[in-house]
């Protein structure tokens, strides 16, 4: 498929409903982004020469829960509600695993973020490394 083509989209949506599915992405893409670091630093730790990790950790923890908040708004607007109560179930249990358990669910954010990707470029809305562009959502 060429940059320029669209695809069909899955679910019509108007104007206010894809505003708030590339709100909850962008965030999503944050958060990813905070977390990210935030674990790159926790990991080089031994190279920095021992900053103190609690609050990187807890940093690591709620930027978990803030995109598990994020992707259940993006899942809710998304997918069927069986769909989104098999996500709910998901996150709930592999949000609270110890720290490099965790990984499950930020696969699960992932698939999520991809499908939002793909609804909101359906739309005709750019999606770049930080979400949405939210220049490009029509009012439609």
């Amino acid at each position: 498929m060429t940059p320029q083509a669209k695809e069909t989209p899955t679910r019509t949506m108007t104007g206010p409903q894809i505003r708030v599915v590339a709100l909850a992405h962008r965030g999503l893409m944050l958060v990813a982004l905070v977390y990210l670091l935030a674990y790159l630093v926790v990991n080089s730790n031994a190279q920095l020469g021992g900053l103190p990790l609690m609050s990187l950790e807890f940093t690591m923890k709620v930027a978990t829960i803030a995109a598990s908040l994020s992707s259940l708004i993006l899942a809710l607007r998304l997918y069927s509600t069986g769909v989104f109560i098999l996500f709910l179930l998901l996150l709930a249990f592999t949000s609270w695993l110890p720290i490099p358990s965790s990984m499950p669910s930020w696969i699960l954010l992932l698939v999520i973020s991809d499908k939002a990707t793909r609804t909101l470029r359906s739309h005709g809305v750019k999606v770049g490394f930080l979400g949405a562009k939210l220049s490009t959502i029509t009012s439609s």
